[in-house]
């Protein structure tokens, strides 16, 4: 495993890089100035090296931590010499001295690492690490609201946490705080539900952007490095491009003061309010941000997490008034996970909304069907869906707007079934005397006909039939 941590791949991977682009072979290249070319490398692959060499520091134990700490120094040694040369117009020779003598230092010193594979923390070999999301409570009560808010928390399990961050928050005026967040598990998301929560289970599957007033963001997984991938994006980056937060918003969210270059841009582009060391074992930070413009104090407190961590605050202090005129309307919010209850909810107003599905096909066993999840279509699948009888499934609102021009804002319930049609064929023949008579023929044939009901009006629309549209399938 310690073969393949991140940190020690990573300055490998960037000391060898230097040696090689420093290596010249003839004298009078060595007498030349730094191009500009070989500086920005240069200056690239340093900067790559820092926050390895600070997690390195922080992952090793005993003797190990003091071969990483002379590993560190070797990096701001390249990275403050390297600096003055490039400044002051030195030459590829001086440059070349540095970078062989510090390179080489770092190379060194990781093979005794590599050799002493017992001196790592127990925590290199686990990639989930439990957050103490007793951090967010003692967040959120700091926080006064004077008005009506949303709070998502990422990770529900349930819901407690979320029902305990709404309790610590101060709210003088005993303002309305609706309850978002995820629940993974789908039996957990039954109960953060009955408390009150909305819950999409097994993840978003869609949401609106720009609503939350105050989101909590746990992250629970480091990965330490592996040799199949050790470059993972962070999680927190990862819900932070859906844009839940409004304009103005609290983005609470932890992580370890030494990944911070995995969540830079997220502390760049927004205003840093306060950043409390938990001094937990695996060094996380807990952030909270406004979102939107970034304030010239954020880049030194920036700074101050990545390498004196000790230096922050080990509790919330000052008191955040979090004032907005209005509540932001959650137009969509739905889970990857979709059974009857969110249709009864979607359908609240709709007394069949629950018999739908049933009308045309009986099952064998509805409740076999009723706990399956719903299966989502779109447009243009209902011809080659059709033949096979579903019967249960949901259409995305863009559905409804190809075939008949109006947009609803959510999803609407659909069955598809295949109904016997009798008809009567009129023609005129010539009888056996040359008159015109009129013969009435039966006919019987199977049509396929696919409906949506729509939650906002209770009201039937077809979307497919394999028979003409003149024909009436009410």
């Amino acid at each position: 495993m310690t073969f393949s941590l991140r940190a020690i791949k990573e300055l490998e991977y960037r000391a060898k890089r230097l040696h090689n682009r420093f290596s010249f072979k003839t004298e009078g290249t060595m007498k030349k100035p730094v191009n500009i070319r070989n500086a920005l490398d240069f200056e690239s692959d340093v900067e790559y090296m820092l926050p390895a060499a600070n997690e390195l520091n922080f992952i090793t134990i005993k003797e190990n931590y003091e071969y990483a700490q002379n590993v560190f120094s070797a990096v701001q040694r390249l990275l403050v010499g390297g600096n003055k040369i490039v400044l002051s117009g030195g030459t590829n020779e001086e440059m070349n001295e540095l970078v062989m003598k510090e390179t080489q230092n770092i190379l060194d010193f990781i093979l005794i690492i590599k050799d002493n594979d017992r001196q790592f923390k127990n925590i290199i070999f686990d990639e989930k690490h439990r957050f103490g999301e007793q951090w967010f409570i003692e967040i959120a009560k700091h926080i006064q609201v004077t008005n009506d808010v949303s709070v998502f928390v990422n990770e529900l399990n349930g819901g407690d946490i979320a029902l305990h961050i709404k309790k610590a928050l101060m709210n003088p005026n005993n303002k309305e705080i609706n309850l978002y967040g995820i629940d993974r598990d789908i039996d957990c998301g039954a109960d953060s539900r009955k408390k009150g929560i909305e819950t999409a289970r097994n993840g978003l599957a869609e949401v609106s952007s720009l609503w939350a007033d105050i989101s909590f963001c746990a992250n629970h997984y480091i990965n330490f490095g592996d040799e199949r991938n050790y470059y993972i994006e962070s999680k927190i980056y990862n819900f932070y491009r859906k844009k839940l937060t409004r304009q103005q918003g609290i983005f609470v969210f932890n992580y370890p003061f030494y990944r911070i270059d995995d969540v830079k841009n997220i502390l760049s582009n927004n205003e840093l309010i306060a950043a409390i060391n938990t001094n937990d074992e695996i060094g996380n930070i807990v952030f909270v941000l406004r979102y939107g413009t970034p304030k010239e104090h954020s880049k030194k407190e920036i700074q101050k997490v990545e390498y004196q961590p000790q230096r922050l605050p080990s509790q919330m202090t000052d008191v955040i008034n979090y004032y907005t005129k209005h509540i932001e309307e959650v137009k969509t919010f739905r889970g990857k996970y979709t059974d009857m209850h969110d249709i009864r909810t979607e359908f609240e107003n709709q007394e069949d909304s629950t018999e739908f599905l049933f009308d045309y096909y009986q099952p064998r066993n509805k409740l076999q069907q009723l706990d399956n999840p719903l299966i989502e279509y779109k447009p243009d699948h209902v011809p080659a869906i059709a033949t096979s009888e579903i019967i249960n499934g949901r259409y995305v609102d863009e559905v409804l707007q190809k075939k008949i021009g109006k947009q609803f804002g959510f999803d609407h319930l659909f069955s598809t079934k295949i109904v016997k049609r009798e008809t009567e064929e009129k023609e005129e023949k010539l009888d056996k005397n040359g008159n015109k008579v009129v013969e009435i023929s039966e006919k019987k044939s199977n049509v396929i006909v696919s409906i949506a009901l729509i939650a906002q009006t209770g009201e039937y629309v077809e979307l497919f039939s394999n028979e003409t549209e003149d024909d009436d399938f009410n």
